[in-house]
């Protein structure tokens, strides 16, 4: 135990002898019954009065440079709850002083946590993470931003019902309400809101709130839409599978030419035929044929049959902009020549990968191989920094596969969009030439927030401009062929970047930016969730060093013990 208050220490320990002297001497000479209680309770009163003047403190182990952060929404008793048990905490509030936590080895993080872009400023510490409950409102929510004209816009998500309300969800688009769907019950509620987009722009709709009485509130959903897709694509298989009827039905739902050849013997094959009244021969693979198609989607161990002239074929296709899909098997990673420049590495024990496209997290089966970085093999899809999905250009066409096992079990489950997306991002980068892929990272824009994304470049150099300042690619991204680049968007509405190759031609890339009291419910669940992910599954940080520190005593048992004795020498003398 150790002192906290030495001012005056020696001059008001002789005050105290000199006072605890003659009180013993006149207990001793008046000679009173109860002499030892009195006694007793005599240096019992001196020694608390001293600890009140005094202020001790115990030795405790506990963690060095330990605080506690608060962020939005953070509950208040379990605020009091921790700094009532570590009264010496460091209390900061992130909003105001997010920098004060350098210093921290160890944290408490209260509330929805902090944002995507913050995250990395706690990297290596040991945090402890505590979520609040799910906020009321829509918590979830997946569409495609961007749709072809003629496209179903399909909005799927959830509704946190805490209130216990019956409410609707309407969605009104330029000519009005299109769809809505009722809010019935307690606690989550899934919803679906779905409608046809008949024009080409960029467009917002609306999503509704409302009771019985009001509207609550309105929620902005943008959305782009473009042309009519029209492209023909031809599919080979060895034999039917469910990975290719996936994929057959989501090309045909959305408008394009699609023709089937399956085998069923030696030089025998099915055929069918969607979204066109062309009957064309299929049996052999040729130029003629192949220039009629922008995409073959062929299983390895049919493009392993093909002869030599119909391969000498598909490769000067392919020179000329023909985009080729090849469905992996084991076969594929274990030939000597799968195609040139694609070249794999087996990887142990990793039998799933999960991947995120526009903040929606898709988990697949996987082969335990990946595929080796080289010259101009690009990622399309990406697990962290490895790519999951990858093509390689090939004069003006590219030849691209995956690591995946199959794809269409997270259509079985019901998450059609998010299959969707994927496809339709592997499909869209087989049509789009060398060097103008461009993936968005984090769909939701907000004002005053950083916009990521990623431009995929070829073997031509390009650049990316926002408001007439070319923007400087970031460092640290490893995959080959993409640059990262980073904005900050600070007005609402339509915005775009401009990208730019060495020929001069541009292409503009829109999105839309928020306004930062849109969309609250949405983003704070989606906060929590990446705090969580970041701090609780990942190991961010060692466990802090142990120190020595000295606590105050509760001054609360000193005030006690003096009252009590005192009380008992006033008692005593009169009785």
């Amino acid at each position: 135990m150790i002192i906290t208050n030495t001012q005056n220490l020696i001059f008001v320990l002789i005050a105290a002898g000199i006072i605890l002297l003659i009180a013993v001497t006149l207990e001793i000479l008046n000679a009173r019954q109860r002499l030892y209680w009195r006694l007793t309770s005599l240096v019992c009163s001196l020694m608390a009065l001293l600890a009140l003047i005094f202020r001790p403190a115990l030795p405790v182990t506990t963690y060095g440079n330990e605080g506690i952060i608060l962020t939005s929404g953070y509950d208040h008793q379990l605020f009091d709850s921790i700094t009532s048990a570590q009264p010496d905490l460091r209390v900061v509030h992130w909003d105001t002083a997010g920098h004060d936590t350098f210093g921290f080895q160890r944290a408490h993080l209260l509330g929805t946590g902090l944002p995507w872009y913050d995250l990395w400023r706690l990297e290596g510490k040991d945090v402890r993470y505590y979520p609040p409950d799910a906020p009321d409102g829509i918590i979830r929510l997946k569409y495609d931003h961007h749709l072809k004209e003629g496209e179903n816009l399909v909005l799927q998500g959830e509704f946190n019902n805490i209130k216990g309300m019956d409410l609707w969800l309407r969605l009104r688009g330029p000519a009005g309400v299109v769809d809505s769907s009722r809010i019935e019950r307690d606690g989550v509620n899934g919803f679906q809101l779905e409608t046809v987009v008949s024009h080409t722009g960029r467009y917002v709709y609306t999503l509704e709130v409302a009771d019985s009485a009001e509207l609550a509130v309105a929620e902005p959903v943008p959305v782009e839409v473009t042309g009519k897709a029209g492209i023909k694509v031809l599919i080979i298989n060895g034999y039917p599978t469910f990975e290719t009827r996936g994929i057959r039905e989501l090309l045909a739902t959305s408008g394009h030419e699609v023709m089937v050849r399956n085998r069923l013997t030696k030089g025998r094959y099915s055929y069918a035929f969607y979204n066109t009244t062309a009957r064309r021969k299929l049996n052999v693979l040729n130029k003629k044929l192949l220039d009629q198609f922008q995409i073959l989607i062929i299983d390895f161990q049919s493009y392993r049959a093909l002869t030599r002239s119909e391969k000498e074929a598909l490769s000067t296709a392919v020179l000329a902009g023909l985009g080729v899909f090849i469905q992996p098997d084991e076969g594929l990673f274990n030939a000597s020549a799968p195609w040139p420049g694609f070249r794999f590495s087996a990887v142990t024990d990793q039998e799933n990968v999960t991947i995120t496209l526009d903040d929606e997290t898709l988990t697949f089966p996987r082969f335990n191989y990946r595929i080796t970085p080289a010259f101009g093999t690009n990622a399309i899809v990406s697990a962290g920094n490895e790519a999951v999905a990858y093509a390689q250009s090939v004069g003006k066409g590219k030849v691209a596969s995956s690591v995946l096992r199959h794809t269409y079990p997270l259509r079985l489950r019901g998450d059609s969009l998010g299959y969707r997306k994927f496809w339709n991002t592997v499909l869209d980068d087989l049509l789009t030439p060398s060097g103008e892929a461009w993936l968005q990272q984090r769909d939701m824009a907000c004002v005053n927030e950083p916009l990521s994304f990623t431009l995929q470049t070829g073997e031509e150099r390009s650049s990316v401009a926002w408001r007439g300042v070319e923007v400087a690619p970031l460092t640290g991204l490893k995959i080959s062929g993409q640059s990262e680049y980073r904005i900050w968007p600070d007005q609402p509405g339509w915005d775009h970047v401009i990208m730019k190759k060495e020929d001069n031609d541009t292409d503009q890339k829109w999105f839309y930016v928020h306004s930062p009291g849109e969309w609250q419910s949405f983003r704070e669940f989606r906060r929590i969730g990446l705090n969580q992910n970041y701090f609780n599954n990942l190991n961010t940080g060692e466990e802090a060093e142990m120190v020595k520190k000295y606590t105050q005593v509760n001054l609360f048992w000193f005030y006690l013990l003096f009252l009590l004795s005192a009380g008992y020498l006033w008692l005593e003398a009169k009785l």
